[in-house]
């Protein structure tokens, strides 16, 4: 009698393989994929603001709001956001990162105490990395890098890309979502169902 096939194992071969294939030849599709990605980012970037912001704009229009206005309101407090957290939030996440430092050197330090363990090496290396980090950000800082970066043609300019395309998924959105419902309802029923659920507790 002859032996079946183990199709389960023929499948997990066959994604090795492609996953080794992938590997050796990264140097050849990686760069380019690499510009797909930093092309497609921002529409993906502006996809998921939209998608999750599309309720507070309908609420807003149940509000004798125009879908304009309320699609203005939306992206514009978007974006007070963002550059509100990266201004307040990056001061803090430096000072935490030099309180944790000095925090690393004191536990190791007390357990050495206790424990008589040497931790020299591990100690050195660790509070060492450490400080060569906290040294670059202070050098960026004072450089004036950081306010560089923020204010640099390349951050402004996807930030307005991502903000036209976050408007235009807005006002598209229920078409967009109308269209992926079809799509998947061709593909597969339960798929379908799936992807209908969720936009339904999404929304």
């Amino acid at each position: 009698m002859k032996k079946k096939l183990d199709y389960n194992l023929l499948n997990i071969l066959l994604v090795v393989g492609i996953l080794y294939i992938l590997a050796t030849t990264y140097d050849i599709w990686g760069g380019l994929a690499n510009k797909i990605f930093h092309i497609v980012l921002p529409f993906l970037i502006s996809f998921v603001i939209a998608y999750a912001f599309s309720p507070i704009v309908k609420k807003l229009e149940k509000k004798n709001i125009k879908k304009p206005i309320a699609i203005f309101l939306v992206i514009f407090c978007v974006l007070l956001l963002t550059v509100g957290l990266c201004y307040f939030t990056f001061p803090i996440l430096y000072e935490q990162l030099i309180s944790f430092t000095k925090l690393i050197g004191s536990f190791f330090n007390d357990l050495s105490v206790k424990f008589n363990i040497d931790f020299g090496a591990l100690e050195e290396t660790i509070t060492s990395n450490l400080n060569l980090i906290v040294q670059d950000i202070s050098k960026y800082v004072s450089d004036g890098a950081i306010k560089l970066i923020f204010t640099s043609i390349n951050i402004v300019t996807n930030t307005l890309v991502i903000a036209i395309l976050s408007i235009y998924f807005l006002i598209y959105m229920d078409r967009i979502r109308a269209s992926i419902k079809k799509f998947f309802k061709k593909f597969s029923k339960k798929t379908f169902n799936y992807v209908k659920e969720m936009d339904h507790q999404m929304t």
